[in-house]
């Protein structure tokens, strides 16, 4: 769809990307997930401390494995921390003699259990400005985590991502073999090409340029056996969510790709993973159960929620609707129109000061509050309607915020129209002007990761900035199908089923004449 100028109004001008490469020791801001626009210093002077977070699980064969590859980091080790979270192991786990100098053992407390707390559990109990998960059957490299924090010194958005193959049967190397290899940095010699197989990731982070160009689902690679954070990152998303208890690395990915996460496979940052994934051992039932978990909470990938016209705990789009600016009819137009509208996976945010009703007896009909009482038993049952006091200034972990004049009409596939620009051509924000008016009115779908990271390299999250992070694009709303509800005549048509009643109805009338055929046939037939 072209961009347009509508009515005579000027379009809000276009933001040029930034191209150019960020100079080491700059403030870095990515625009989308183009990462390689960041040179990270080279060497760099380590700086932030680093908490290693290492949640474990009836693994004592293989914790000291672990644990002796992280005592020799070549990152300063008055900058590491090491925590390991028992989450409930029988026996109890020890630390092994051989281990980093600042490590210690936490143990979950019921009724907590599983990964996702141990985490939280570890993430909590730390006090790194960096967060480094690592698994307890991870071998890494002595670069390890020097390789990822070399970027967290360059980027305070990134996610990174360390590289990791797995050896199916590891036991073929002795514990002081791999000791006297992690000792000297020779860890690469441990197993040969043909003794490892690779990970998922590496499909996907090949079909996208490592990442590069990645769309919106860029998260999905997110696993939790090696991947590290800023601490504010971290916390702005959520930390982790404890009742998750399988697929909670990629629900806390889908979190901090909305925070505006920009996510960096580190190729240079390798581990040997001591054993094969439950992915490949039990892949089939791992996707049985993460799938109405993850579709609860995570509004992409949209496949996640296909054949389902439902309501999720975390819809797709929140739109919001200032419901005190204007009539009762006017607003109910403008409401039904984006209920009836194609694009069902939304949730409408009504906002008045709804305390101002009460059940006191009260003259109904000169009422000034008329029009809020009549919205509110209008819309006080509809789940996908709720009625706030104050319109939200963050929709997270929503990726889209739709904000829309209450003058403003859309058409059956308007917002299906604004999704459609917004995913295919990755922008933060897409604008439509309303016919005769300009962009002060104008229908917005702003990119919920676009604004978080324009508001924290920017301090705001104008359409300048925006543009700056993600890309923008001002459309022409005639071409998408809404209306001026200033316009009297355009509410007073206004029946919003009946987009879905005509189609039914010639099908009946279709049914019907088929129907009439059949039976003459049959009437012939029988008098043959």
């Amino acid at each position: 769809m072209q961009r347009v100028q509508a009515s005579g109004a000027a379009a809000p001008p276009l933001v040029p990307p930034s191209t150019a490469a960020t100079a080491p020791g700059t403030p870095a801001v990515v625009r989308r997930n183009r990462w390689r626009a960041v040179e990270p210093a080279t060497p760099f002077t380590p700086l932030l401390s680093t908490s290693v977070i290492v949640p474990a699980y009836d693994c004592a064969r293989t914790l000291p494995f672990t644990l002796a590859a992280l005592a020799y980091q070549d990152y300063p080790a008055h900058l590491l921390e090491v925590v390991v979270v028992d989450d409930g192991s029988t026996p109890p786990l020890s630390l092994p003699e051989l281990r980093p100098e600042r490590t210690r053992i936490l143990r979950v407390s019921p009724p907590q259990w599983g990964r996702a707390a141990a985490c939280q559990a570890g993430a909590l109990a730390s006090d790194g400005e960096v967060l480094l998960f690592l698994d307890a059957d991870m071998l890494p490299h002595a670069s390890h985590i020097t390789a990822q924090l070399r970027w967290h010194h360059a980027l305070s958005d990134a996610v990174t991502l360390g590289r990791k193959t797995f050896v199916p049967s590891w036991e073929q190397l002795p514990f002081a073999r791999a000791v006297e290899l992690a000792k000297q940095a020779r860890l690469s010699e441990a197993y040969s090409e043909s003794d490892t197989a690779p990970h998922w990731v590496d499909d996907i982070t090949a079909a996208t340029d490592q990442l590069h160009r990645a769309d919106d689902t860029a998260f999905r690679v997110f696993t939790g056996s090696t991947g590290a954070m800023r601490r504010s990152l971290y916390d702005a998303a959520g930390g982790m969510d404890v009742v998750l208890r399988l697929g909670e690395d990629t629900e806390l990915g889908y979190r901090l790709a909305q925070q505006g996460a920009v996510f960096i496979p580190v190729a240079d940052s390798r581990s040997w993973h001591l054993g094969p994934p439950t992915v490949l051992v039990k892949g089939a039932e791992s996707r049985r159960w993460n799938r109405p978990f993850l579709a609860n909470r995570m509004a992409l990938p949209r496949w996640l929620r296909e054949g389902s016209a439902r309501v999720w705990e975390v819809p797709l789009v929140r739109a919001v609707v200032q419901a005190d600016v204007h009539d009762y009819e006017t607003t109910a137009c403008c409401v039904d129109r984006l209920l009836a509208g194609a694009e069902q996976d939304l949730q409408i945010d009504l906002v008045a000061d709804w305390d101002r009703l009460h059940a006191e007896r009260r003259s109904v009909l000169t009422d000034t509050r008329s029009d809020q009482y009549l919205l509110h038993e209008r819309y006080r049952c509809e789940p996908r309607v709720r009625l706030v006091r104050e319109a939200p200034s963050d929709v997270f972990p929503s990726p889209f915020r739709l904000d829309l004049p209450v003058t403003a009409g859309v058409g059956r596939l308007t917002v299906t129209r604004l999704l459609r620009a917004a995913q295919r051509r990755r922008l933060g924000l897409v604008g439509a002007l309303v016919p005769g008016h300009g962009p002060d009115e104008a229908v917005r779908l702003v990119r919920t990761a676009a604004w978080h990271r324009a508001r924290r390299h920017f301090g705001r999250a104008g359409d300048r900035e925006l543009g700056e992070v993600w890309g923008l694009r001002w459309l022409d709303g005639a071409e998408l199908g809404i209306v001026d509800l200033h316009d009297a005549r355009q509410v007073a048509a206004q029946v919003p089923w009946i987009g879905n009643v005509v189609p039914l109805r010639r099908r009946v009338r279709k049914q019907s004449d088929q129907i009439r055929v059949l039976k003459n046939r049959i009437a012939h037939d029988g008098n043959g």
